[in-house]
């Protein structure tokens, strides 16, 4: 008598239904009590094409992924480890066997900054109404943001920050240096650095009209932190200057005075330049109207010293007041500087249009009764807008208990996006996030009637198989996320309306013992997998980049079979690290390319995908069971 895949009365699933969130916890398969579906066997023949039948598991000696991308996090009780991202790229045997991974120790930085300062000016202090003082060695005070470079990959890597601890009691003496010290996972970074606010002297040093202090902030693309004690000096060149002729027609009425004027990166949205107001206009012909403004920036830098790739597409940000209902305007640099470098002048030819209020309610389709929802406004183009200027007008408001919102808006056309909220008495997402466009008419002053109509969520279903019999894959968790391509829409493409609702992330437990399963999710562009419980020694299904429209129906799945890969897990340099380690959360990932397709070369990768996850043991050994091969875009 054989045995192949059999469900298994010792364990159990915890939670029924759909689970909203970015992930799923490893439980040990001891703790279950629900049947799930387990990997057994007892000859090869159990095991179908391809397998055979090993240690009474069944196993594939035709694996395909080479390079793994793994992610360690310590417990809580794991001292200065605790709840750390660590991360190692490694090359792993295709077809199983035994991998050590190292994992460099937590980077310790101390970090120093390095900026000339406008004359005249000084910092303020850290406490109100306190100042500082360049230090005597040169460094200034900052504050500084560290995320991971590869959350490009859909990783989750938290950002950190830290901020020079400034002496303000030594003024008006210097400090003899500036430092600021943080704990990271060693890694690549981005750095964002802000120095403190500048201010003129007081009393002033210098004679006539006051300097103009200011210290744009710096985005630092790459910048490698190894494991172990860093010291970071970082030396800011000089900052760039561009000075801005804003003209606008006399007769139009238009009041600039009052707004912001400043310089954004395109991808990030990040801030690279000081921050100025517009004043009062100045006559400029018999027709025009001027303001006159000054810009300090910095492009962005890599730790690598190549040029930057968004040199010139630097967006110049004009923003209105907060109490003003206007669209933030951008233009390009390079178009801005076209015939003078350092200087650009912005026509507006036409007035901004006045602002009308918008009244309306989100309800089932079917029903007609309101539902809770969070309503995003975005304008993809604007009534009377200068021709050739991006324009962003973005509000999001939230509905009352009876799905009622409103909010003041500006003439135009727009992208309205409904994210329902989840009805306390299901598991499911239930809705879809409503998409429609809407026009919204210069007149009359109050717009009434708009109805968002909410749909159900559009369902993902199918029946999952373990390898070698017809068994259902019962005590799987069915996941949907959204694909880090589709996620990682640039920030212009967003304000402009130009980019789709994000899907939710959700999942579902295969309770059904033929493997059946059904999933509500959001259209839009997925990655779907199906992962056993910890313990059952199946492999995932990993299915990235399907695009759900509607309903699908993705047919007979069956899990592929599993390569075992077995290893152990250090800390260089530290040598009780199992401790340290021990029933840490171990992650794999493997790297994708354009088409989605496996990559060794993480330069050429634009995303990772989780293909297999366990918990250390306490001498920080694992074993994980690989899926074979991916399979992207579709159904095997």
């Amino acid at each position: 008598m054989t045995r192949a895949w059999v469900p298994s009365a010792a364990v159990s699933v915890f939670g029924l239904g759909l689970t909203l969130g970015s992930g799923c916890t490893v439980t040990a398969l001891a703790e279950r009590e629900r049947p799930v579906a387990v990997n057994e066997c007892e000859t090869d023949s159990d095991c179908g094409p391809g397998g055979f039948c090993s240690e009474r598991a069944c196993f594939t000696r035709s694996g395909s992924l080479s390079t793994l991308l793994f992610e360690v996090t310590p417990t809580a009780a794991a001292g200065r480890f605790a709840g750390e991202r660590l991360t190692v790229l490694q090359s792993v045997p295709v077809s199983g066997g035994f991998v050590e991974l190292e994992l460099e120790d937590t980077s310790s930085v101390r970090g120093r900054v390095k900026e000339t300062v406008p004359a005249g000016c000084e910092f303020e202090g850290r406490r109100a109404r306190t100042r500082v003082l360049p230090a005597t060695d040169g460094t200034i005070p900052v504050r500084v943001s560290l995320s991971p470079s590869d959350r490009r990959l859909g990783l989750t890597g938290a950002t950190r920050f830290a901020e020079v601890e400034t002496a303000d009691d030594l003024y008006p003496a210097a400090a003899s240096t500036h430092r600021f010290d943080v704990r990271v996972p060693a890694g690549t970074y981005d750095l964002y650095i802000e120095p403190f606010p500048l201010v003129p002297q007081n009393p002033p040093t210098m004679e006539g009209q006051p300097p103009s202090c200011g210290l744009p902030p710096q985005l630092l693309l790459g910048q490698r932190l190894v494991g172990g004690p860093v010291d970071l000096t970082l030396e800011v060149p000089a900052p760039a200057q561009l000075a801005l002729t804003i003209r606008v027609p006399a007769a139009s009425g238009q009041v600039l005075s009052g707004w912001f004027v400043d310089m954004i990166e395109p991808a990030t949205g990040r801030v690279i330049s000081t921050r100025a107001a517009l004043g009062l206009a100045q006559q400029a012909g018999s027709n025009k109207l001027a303001h006159s403004v000054q810009i300090a920036y910095l492009p962005v830098a890599h730790a690598d010293d190549r040029a930057p790739d968004t040199a010139g597409k630097e967006l110049v940000r004009l923003t209105p007041p907060e109490d003003v209902v206007a669209p933030t305007l951008f233009f390009e640099r390079a178009a801005l500087e076209i015939f003078t470098q350092g200087s650009g002048t912005i026509e507006l030819v036409a007035a901004l249009p006045r602002p009308v209020r918008l009244e309306g309610q989100v309800i089932d389709r079917a029903t007609g009764e309101p539902r809770r929802a969070s309503v995003t406004l975005t304008a993809t183009r604007i009534h009377q807008a200068s021709p050739g200027t991006l324009a962003s007008f973005v509000r999001v408001v939230e509905t009352d208990a009876d799905g009622w919102f409103r909010a003041d808006v500006i003439p135009g056309t727009y992208a309205v996006h409904a994210v329902p909220a989840v009805l306390p008495d299901r598991f499911d997402i239930g809705y879809a996030i409503a998409e429609t466009i809407w026009e919204v008419a210069p007149e009359p002053a109050v717009q009434a009637g708009r109805a968002i109509e909410l749909d159900p969520a559009p369902a993902l279903s199918g029946r999952v198989l373990v390898p070698g019999t017809g068994d259902g894959a019962l005590g799987a968790n069915v996941w949907a996320t959204v694909s880090p391509s589709a996620a990682s829409a640039p920030v212009l493409d967003r304000m402009l309306g130009d980019a789709p609702p994000v899907p939710r992330p959700v999942s579902a437990l295969i309770a059904d013992r033929g493997g059946r399963f059904r999933l509500d999710t959001d259209r839009g562009l997925l990655d779907v997998s199906v992962r056993p419980p910890d313990g059952t020694r199946l492999a995932w299904l990993v299915m990235p980049g399907i695009r759900l429209e509607d309903s699908e129906e993705l047919g007979l799945l069956r899990l592929p079979l599993p390569v075992r890969l077995e290893g152990t897990v250090s800390v260089s340099g530290l040598t009780d690290s199992a401790v340290a380690l021990s029933r840490a959360h171990l992650r794999a990932y493997a790297l994708l390319d354009e088409g989605n397709e496996p990559t060794d070369d993480i330069a050429r990768a634009r995303a990772a995908v989780p293909v297999a996850e366990a918990r250390l043991d306490t001498d920080a050994s694992f074993v994980l069971h690989l899926p074979a091969s991916l399979h992207p875009g579709g159904v095997p």
